[in-house]
């Protein structure tokens, strides 16, 4: 056993060493031993180097910490331009749509800096291709604006 201060003899190391060639940890020993990490070691706001589950990464943008969100990565972040856009949207983004900043400040996430961009569709589209589109994935959308479209006098 250590305790602080104390330094093992080279000795006691090899000793140490040699005891424990060789042996297997369990799969259950193993898993009790994770479980107890996660269970001991304070994560998000209970850490000690918690800082609001905001940074900035080495692209630019602004990362949050949102393990719930159902388009945050692995590690349970998600850019908070997305988070903005969605938020504006009252949705969540859909495969293929992504955010782009107007001014290509990457850290300027005021709305009005923000475009709802799509590229699942190749640039150079048939029209016909892109109404189906549209049709198919934005109806909701199209019968929103249908329905509070005023056509101008001027034609």
């Amino acid at each position: 056993m250590s305790y602080p201060g104390y330094k093992h003899t080279e000795e006691s190391k090899r000793r140490m060493s040699e005891a424990h060639k060789g042996a297997k940890i369990s799969t259950e020993q193993r898993q009790k031993s994770s479980e107890t990490m996660k269970r001991i070691t304070p994560t998000g706001k209970s850490h000690h180097a918690w800082k609001g589950g905001r940074h900035q990464n080495s692209h630019g943008y602004i990362l949050l910490s949102q393990r719930e969100h159902p388009n945050a990565s692995k590690a349970g972040l998600i850019g908070e331009h997305v988070v903005v856009m969605e938020t504006s949207l009252g949705r969540y983004l859909k495969p293929g749509e992504n955010v782009h900043h107007k001014n290509g400040i990457r850290d300027d996430n005021r709305i009005e800096n923000l475009e709802l961009w799509i590229t699942s569709q190749p640039a150079g589209q048939r029209l016909t291709d892109l109404i189906d589109f549209v049709a198919k994935n934005y109806a909701e959308e199209v019968r929103l604006r249908i329905k509070f479209y005023t056509p101008s006098a001027s034609v």
